[in-house]
């Protein structure tokens, strides 16, 4: 499926990159099908954080040539949100955005793909095209960070190193729990947690917060009134705590090694990247649940409702008991 190169400008909505899970995907799914690649040519756009608007303009920065021909069906317009699960309702309006350029522009949603690791958004469409009479977006969800985590070659050989590395460099740690960003709910838990003896016991690491914060706002937001600014103070003072990198401006999801953290304890408390739902609109695995389970690890999942349904769709096998 050739990416046509240079047909995106620089800007701070999307990147053009060589290869993301979806486009290998679509790769693989075409020479298994025996289908010439040739004739599927699309714009390829890589979602980037910038301040997402519905009438967010990200065709002004596609070729001219290529909206030309995206006008007469002739490509498609990847829009790759496979790095997220954000919900394109109430987190980012993905939805109206596309709409918009697409009447903007005078493209069909027809020639629009939008790929996403919310494994709500075809769902999502439905209900969009419904409620708004729209012609559907082209949509595929996946659980991108899945393929990225998932790279075991010789099954019985890979479980054995496990055991061996476990039992060569497991003390007395009984789990960890990974924190590097932030979030309101995962600070909350992150907090209490820190506030029980068996935290003694765990491989804990959290962001520092930032300076300056009124205590009693801080509190209130994160549901901690129980408890006196002497705690809270208290616990402010033992962070950043550190157990794998030490510069927490980095997103260190995929691309550094891992295993140390599960070779020295027995399981591990996954810290998704979302617990809200939206509705219903949002259902995201990252690359936090895929680690345990790529290093055979039991966990157990702090995140969005129906995560461990989702899991069991996928075919893992959990640990009910």
């Amino acid at each position: 499926m050739p990416k046509i190169l240079n047909s995106l400008k620089d800007n701070d909505y999307l990147v053009n990159t060589s290869h993301t899970c979806f486009t290998i995907l679509v790769d693989q799914m075409l020479n298994q099908e025996g289908i010439d690649s040739k004739k599927f040519r699309y714009v390829h756009g890589l979602l980037q954080y910038a301040k997402w608007h519905s009438n967010s303009d990200i065709f002004q920065y596609v070729s001219q040539e290529c909206i030309l021909q995206l006008q007469q069906k002739q490509i498609f317009f990847i829009f790759d949100a496979s790095t997220e699960g954000f919900s394109p309702i109430y987190q980012s309006p993905f939805f109206d955005m596309l709409y918009y350029n697409c009447k903007k522009y005078s493209v069909s949603p027809d020639q629009i793909i939008f790929v996403s690791a919310n494994l709500q958004d075809e769902k999502n469409m439905q209900e969009h095209c419904t409620v708004h009479n729209r012609q559907p977006l082209r949509v595929f969800s996946f659980p991108s960070f899945e393929m990225v985590m998932n790279t075991i070659k010789d099954k019985d050989q890979y479980v054995a190193d496990v055991r061996k590395n476990v039992e060569a460099n497991y003390q007395d740690k009984y789990f960890s729990s990974l924190s590097r960003r932030n979030r309101q709910y995962r600070t909350t838990a992150t907090f209490l947690l820190c506030q029980e003896p068996i935290s003694q016991r765990g491989l804990i690491s959290h962001d520092k917060i930032p300076r300056g914060i009124y205590f009693d706002a801080w509190k209130q937001h994160h549901s901690l009134n129980a408890f006196s600014d002497k705690q809270i103070k208290r616990w402010f003072k033992t962070l950043p705590r550190t157990i794998d990198y030490t510069n927490f401006n980095i997103n260190w999801a995929i691309d550094t090694p891992f295993e140390h953290i599960h070779n020295q304890t027995i399981f591990q408390i996954v810290n998704e990247t979302e617990m809200e739902n939206y509705n219903n609109t949002a259902l995201f695995l990252s690359e936090k649940t895929f680690r345990p389970i790529s290093q055979l690890q039991p966990f157990v999942i702090y995140g969005q409702q129906g995560s461990n349904m989702l899991l069991k769709e996928l075919g893992y096998q959990l640990y009910d008991e």
